[in-house]
């Protein structure tokens, strides 16, 4: 039950890279969790571009889980390392605006 306020040190949000975002949202659909954002594709605003694809459901608990994909952008079909750093910049930005402090 996560109505109502939770004990120090839990977690509200967290995010999972993945190379197969949908396959994780059928995972999940399968299991009862409910989807709380569809797969859908984003751009990152960062310098370069970062396109992901993203979707949140919420586990057992009530927390929040995001799945990412990075999105193939450089010439060859590669990931990198720059984007990884990215991504997590703006994830721990996002988590910082929304009031948990868990760094």
């Amino acid at each position: 039950d996560a109505e109502g306020q939770l004990p120090q040190g839990s977690i509200r949000h967290f995010a999972l890279k993945t190379d197969d975002v949908d396959g994780c949202v059928k995972a999940v659909r399968e299991a009862g969790y409910p989807i709380t954002v569809e797969p859908k594709d984003i751009v990152i605003p960062s310098q370069p571009e970062f396109p992901v694809r993203v979707a949140f459901c919420n586990g057992p608990v009530g927390e929040e889980i995001e799945f990412f994909q990075e999105k193939k952008t450089s010439a060859d079909g590669q990931s990198g390392t720059l984007h990884e750093t990215l991504y997590f910049r703006y994830a721990v930005y996002e988590l910082y605006d929304r009031g948990n402090y868990l760094l």
